[in-house]
């Protein structure tokens, strides 16, 4: 049982218009440093896993993004996870396609020259023909869905779905922004350096499930913003895994 990791970051993506709306973004300090802890992370956690790191402009367009999380996802097998970790920008805008019944708006992540809809990572994620699973982090604004696609519900959600089991641990709601958190070592995102510090936690480390609790406890007392926990797929089983096994 393998597991296969994609980062990407995005600190300044290139201005772009998107349904008519344009875009520009101010530099987010944090996001290269959110990555490079995530990379170190992930490679402790898992030494064996396979990683590719995204965060140089040419890495980093939609169409590189999604074709590189494509050509992870066809490489999965039975019991294996898939990880994609998210750092930058993100925003909503209006439902594209009808299928959001409950916000109807579709979540957006940034990339450098336009934005990736919740619904393009939905398309990757029904392409996996085997029991696998996947992991989405995403510590942006609007963060909510991003990766995994869902509708608006409390903090801690399982939504019943076909395969595959999807988790996401978002940094904030779908229409709230994520901060950044001042530390010894520059900016972070809020949500990446609560996780980090809920990892120091040995209880945290027993499921999905208690290692965001304990994040979000540090996330209450930097910033505003609400992150949630949402289970996707036919059984709620991934949450109460332990992470990354």
């Amino acid at each position: 049982m393998s597991v296969r990791a994609l980062l990407v970051g995005v600190p300044a993506p290139s201005p772009f218009t998107l349904d008519g709306q344009r875009y520009e973004f101010d530099p987010i300090p944090g996001v290269l440093n959110d990555v490079e802890w995530f990379d170190a992370f992930i490679s402790h956690v898992r030494p064996d896993r396979n990683l590719t790191v995204l965060t140089e402009p040419d890495e980093t367009t939609a169409r590189m993004v999604t074709d590189q999380l494509a050509a992870e996802v066809a490489q999965l097998s039975d019991g294996d996870t898939m990880v994609l970790f998210l750092a930058g920008h993100g925003f909503r805008v209006p439902d594209q396609d009808g299928d959001e019944q409950e916000d109807v708006y579709d979540e957006v992540f940034a990339a450098w020259n336009t934005g990736i809809l919740d619904d393009e990572f939905a398309l990757i994620w029904g392409n996996i023909q085997v029991d696998a699973n996947v992991v989405v982090i995403a510590d942006t604004c609007s963060a909510d869905s991003q990766g995994i696609l869902g509708g608006e519900t409390p903090s801690v959600v399982y939504q019943p779905a076909p395969p595959p089991r999807r988790l996401g641990i978002a940094a904030a709601m779908s229409w709230e922004e994520a901060l950044e958190h001042p530390t010894s070592r520059g900016e972070r995102g809020v949500m990446t350096k609560a996780l980090e510090d809920a990892w120091l936690q040995m209880s945290a480390r027993t499921s999905y499930r208690t290692w965001f609790e304990e994040a979000a406890t540090f996330v209450a007392v930097r910033s505003p913003q609400h992150p949630r926990l949402r289970s996707i797929g036919p059984d709620s089983s991934l949450m109460d895994r332990v992470p990354f096994e």
